[in-house]
């Protein structure tokens, strides 16, 4: 197994990254020795194959930020819900944001509509019940198939500067939830999150549950409200996902702290302001400039600021960010 893993490994270009595809093969190679069935190496091959296919589409792109919208596949051309998505699709692209669907009719079409063949992504599901490509990504390499739910929802979530979600079954249920436990876990970044009615009662209803039979029962943190914003309003929504990174670039955990990139210098006045309104963000110490750290692998030319986060407040970290961009 060693022989193999290192004459593989040698004979690829792997870069600054050759340890981590060591281990990745390593893990592979120890395979041969467990006691794994056929089928399971079978699902292990079919995973490993749809995240390389995503991850190398992906990175053509890397430049532009992407939003997600998510939604019914049953929801009509004719429906306000179908006109919705594809407005905020086409605001986001007169923005030069990308967009990302999961691939199928409904919203997920009017998504890509809006957004145009150039713009948009397409990760589809493979279900015996959805089995015609949308025609505006037929024979695209954007449009990419998956057979397991979980490699395309990592991409959807993993991929993603933002994310539209509009009134849907089971499957917006558990996406919309699984992103909020994400990001309040610190699991995924934070990020910009509208939940879209289009006339109907929908989120808002939604809202009525999770603030009173979750956040008054303490079931979650009454700053957790703050990870998502309700509206039917195409503008609104826009500038609530691209304000998002007005002043704020991204973040990054490393070793000791939670590192914010940001697009300019924050002012002493600022940073006061922050240490005074989220002093309960921090473990010890303070929110202030740091330098960049070793272990950050981009943006480093970017101010940045930095402090030791309790790893429990992603609500009150959300409002900061939201502090941070309140001058631009």
């Amino acid at each position: 197994m060693t022989q193999l893993v290192e004459t593989i490994s040698a004979t690829t270009d792997s870069g600054d990254n050759a340890d981590v595809f060591y281990e990745v093969l390593a893990t592979v190679a120890r395979l041969a020795d467990g006691a794994a069935d056929r089928s399971d190496l079978e699902r292990l091959s079919d995973m490993l194959k749809e995240l390389r296919t995503a991850i190398d589409i992906f990175a053509k792109h890397a430049d532009k930020r992407k939003v997600s919208i998510f939604g019914s596949a049953r929801t009509k051309p004719e429906e306000p819900q179908y006109q919705l998505a594809y407005d905020v699709a086409a605001a986001m692209v007169e923005h030069d944001w990308m967009i990302m669907t999961g691939g199928g009719p409904g919203i997920m079409t009017a998504g890509m509509e809006g957004g145009g063949r150039e713009n948009s992504f397409g990760l589809s599901i493979v279900l015996p019940f959805e089995t015609e490509p949308p025609e505006i990504l037929a024979r695209d390499p954007k449009l990419i198939d998956f057979k397991y739910f979980f490699t395309r929802k990592l991409h959807l979530v993993k991929e993603s500067d933002g994310f539209a979600m509009f009134p849907g079954g089971f499957g917006t249920m558990d996406e919309t939830f699984e992103l909020l436990t994400l990001m309040q876990t610190g699991q995924t970044p934070i990020a910009p999150v509208v939940l879209m009615d289009g006339g109907m009662s929908y989120w808002n209803r939604w809202v009525d549950f999770v603030r009173t039979d979750l956040s008054d029962n303490g079931l979650i943190s009454v700053d957790d409200l703050a990870l998502f914003l309700v509206t039917d309003d195409v503008e609104e929504a826009r500038d609530e996902i691209c304000g998002f990174y007005s002043t704020f670039h991204s973040l990054e955990q490393t070793s000791d702290q939670l590192v914010l990139r940001l697009e300019r210098e924050l002012e002493s006045d600022e940073l006061t302001a922050l240490n005074q309104r989220f002093s309960g963000l921090l473990v010890s110490g303070y929110i202030d400039h740091v330098d960049a750290h070793r272990e950050e692998i981009d943006e480093l030319e970017r101010p940045r600021i930095g402090f030791h986060y309790n790893h429990r407040s992603a609500g009150q970290l959300r409002l900061l960010i939201n502090q941070i961009n309140l001058r631009d």
